[in-house]
């Protein structure tokens, strides 16, 4: 951060999990799956990516019940949940 900046966060913006969950909750909510692995390199490594995605996916699907079927937010949750699905198949 530079010298000037401030940074607001809300309560989910902080946690006492390893980071390694954050990273993936990103990957799975925010990232496109053709940029995971340029994120994760920027993060600087996957260890414990694995462990943490089954109760990720969870939760993203959870978060894909709240969007209509065949709309463009469900189809974007399905796609990265699909690769979170292959990245555990991997």
């Amino acid at each position: 951060m530079a010298t000037g900046e401030v940074a607001l966060l809300d309560w989910e913006d902080v946690s006492a999990a390893p980071g390694i969950l954050d990273l993936g909750w990103f990957l799975l909510s925010s990232v496109d799956p053709n940029d995971w692995h340029s994120t994760i390199a920027t993060y600087g490594h996957s260890t414990g990516l694995t462990a943490v995605l089954p109760s990720l996916i969870v939760q993203g699907l959870l978060t894909l019940a709240d969007y209509s079927p065949e709309t463009p937010e469900a189809e974007t949750w399905a796609r990265r949940l699909d690769t979170a699905t292959e990245w555990l198949n991997d």
